[in-house]
């Protein structure tokens, strides 16, 4: 799914950092698949280590992370 350039307005890709039109720098956008394999990481960590109140705000704090990253600009 593609999203304007901040400069020129072209659609280009959601993963692009650089528009193919006018060469403008874009933050490429992060997929979701990212997003749940850090959070998987970062829980399999803080459950070795046994911490599980840890865990928990982590874990919260990743899905408010998430649904900020999902949640269309204003």
């Amino acid at each position: 799914m593609p999203r304007p350039c901040q400069q020129c307005g072209r659609a280009i890709g959601r993963t692009v950092e650089t528009c193919p039109n006018c060469g403008a720098f874009n933050r490429a956008e992060r997929t979701l698949w990212v997003w749940l394999a850090g959070g998987a990481i970062v829980l399999t960590l803080f459950l070795a280590l046994g911490d599980i109140g840890a865990v928990l705000q982590v874990a919260g704090d990743l899905l408010r992370q998430i649904h900020a990253a999902l949640a269309p600009a204003p």
